[in-house]
């Protein structure tokens, strides 16, 4: 069981260097373009609802809009139902969700979570909303943060087994390297019990 559990995690850390090299390029790319992975889908009685993910310098964002009606999109032609990717230039110094930047520390450090209406003073700040817009921003460089937890937590765990056994097989503690040549069954510095 423990041994199924190692390989789950190895297999986790190697999915996250994974998703953290992909968003290492993202990053770079993000500074010349803007990139939309997007669905639109629509109701029966005509709303829309929005899901987009976005790259743009340097902040990746997750929103979801709400129309009230059919409405003629800010960006890009998109076919309903279906999730789409587009990509087009970046405009340099403006943010994905530049309109709704409050001004506190951690929107300037690139940080934003928004929940608003579209009837009140939201409304405003949105124009062609009918209804309400979620978006949760985050900077790449905390998204390349977290997902490089795990690949070095992993990497300095198979370092520390790759020690340990060398140490055993040079004759020393495991633990803490001390020479047991003179006392093979316990360690005299961190009283560690041998193996052997």
């Amino acid at each position: 069981m423990k041994g199924q559990f190692r390989i789950l995690g190895r297999v986790a850390a190697g999915l996250s260097l994974l998703l953290c090299l992909a968003t290492i390029a993202l990053w770079a790319r993000s500074y010349r373009a803007l990139d939309l992975f997007s669905k639109i889908t629509r109701d029966d009685q005509g709303r829309e609802r929005e899901r987009t993910f976005a790259s743009a310098n340097g902040e990746l964002s997750y929103s979801m809009y709400y129309y009230g009606q059919e409405v003629e999109h800010p960006y890009i032609d998109w076919e309903y139902g279906v999730w789409e990717l587009k990509s087009r230039r970046a405009i340099h110094g403006l943010s994905i969700a530049n309109d709704l930047r409050r001004p506190r520390w951690w929107n300037r450090a690139g940080f934003l979570l928004f929940v608003g209406g579209g009837n009140g003073d939201d409304a405003e700040q949105i124009e062609y909303f009918a209804s309400a817009v979620h978006v949760i921003t985050a900077p790449h460089w905390f998204v390349v943060a977290l997902l490089s937890v795990a690949p070095v937590r992993a990497a300095l765990r198979m370092r520390r087994a790759r020690r340990g056994r060398r140490d055993a097989l040079a004759g020393r503690c495991s633990r803490c390297g001390y020479d047991l040549r003179a006392t093979p069954q316990r360690c005299p510095e961190c009283g560690t019990i041998s193996g052997s």
